[in-house]
């Protein structure tokens, strides 16, 4: 008992995650050097911090843990990935910096700045992007619980991602004019499409493998428990058959959720944006919710 008790908590401890959005730091909009206006506008491009700061679902390993090569690769990913976010960053500020100086100076000398800068800051958001997708690559190929169907099929879509992005990279030379700038931010805009919806799609299949995992977990608990306790012959047998009842009743809803949002998930043709993410945080949390409640019963059947 003591054991299986002890598996229980730590299942709770390991597991106690709530699906979250990864808003919390919205990306400015970037803009460009417009072709006919000389004035700024908008340019057509992706929500990139946002899409940066989405949860990296992977825990993170202890130095008393054993790494394993696609571990290490994690996490030296990682550390490349965050100091190339801090130089997106900065060059995104300077960039800022550029814009506002044209606006109030006018002058072809501001103007060149800011078509520089605006090039530079392209070049370092393509860089920490493709860091971005390969981290999403490896956690979903480390992956438990997830639909092998659709694991292979969205790690071979991150790995065309990868594969544009790239390829864009070459466009984008040492210098580049006005015009250049402006033709490479339609590009992007049409590149960004797929990339925003195949990450999106990846970080709820992460969080689903997560839930699909403790709920095959739970299973074991709850055959062990039920062994252990429905053999017990006392006054408390009837409450027990009632409360394991109870459970399995639980975890069916649980299942048929868990079901329901990967069926929704797997449609590729679907358009799977930041609001399809958001919009499917209430499913999440409430398959969370019951996972969680779950963990208690079987813990209370235990103690009766």
């Amino acid at each position: 008992m003591k054991g299986t008790l002890l598996f229980i908590t730590k299942l709770r401890r390991a597991w106690a995650l709530k699906p979250r959005d990864g808003a919390g730091i919205r990306a400015k909009g970037t803009k460009y050097v417009s072709k006919n206006s000389m004035a700024f506008r908008p340019e057509f491009f992706i929500c990139l911090v946002c899409l940066l700061v989405l949860p990296l679902v992977v825990p993170s390993v202890s130095i008393a843990q054993a790494q394993t090569q696609s571990q290490v690769v994690y996490l030296q990913l990682k550390q490349t990935y965050r100091q190339q976010l801090d130089d997106y960053r900065t060059a995104d500020r300077q960039y800022q910096i550029s814009v506002e100086q044209y606006r109030q100076l006018k002058t072809l000398a501001a103007l060149e700045d800011a078509v520089q800068q605006t090039h530079v800051t392209m070049k370092l958001r393509n860089e920490v992007l493709v860091s971005y997708l390969q981290l999403l690559q490896i956690q979903l190929q480390e992956a438990t619980g997830v639909n092998l169907d659709q694991k292979t099929r969205m790690l071979q879509a991150l790995m065309a991602d990868i594969e544009n992005l790239k390829q864009f990279r070459q466009k984008l030379g040492p210098e580049a004019d006005r015009g250049q700038v402006n033709q490479l931010a339609s590009e992007f805009a049409e590149l960004a499409k797929p990339l925003e919806s195949d990450a999106y799609r990846v970080q709820t299949m992460l969080v689903i493998g997560k839930l699909q995992t403790i709920y095959d977990k739970s299973l074991i608990v709850r055959t062990e428990i039920e062994q252990e306790a429905l053999q017990k012959q006392d006054i408390h047998k009837a409450e027990r058959e009632r409360a394991s009842q109870e459970i399995k009743s639980n975890l069916l809803e649980v299942k048929l959720l868990i079901d329901e949002i990967n069926v929704e998930t797997a449609r590729l043709d679907s358009d799977f944006s930041r609001s399809s993410f958001s919009g499917q945080q209430g499913e999440l949390t409430q398959i969370y919710a019951g996972l969680a409640q779950n963990l208690s019963y079987l813990q209370e059947l235990l103690m009766i």
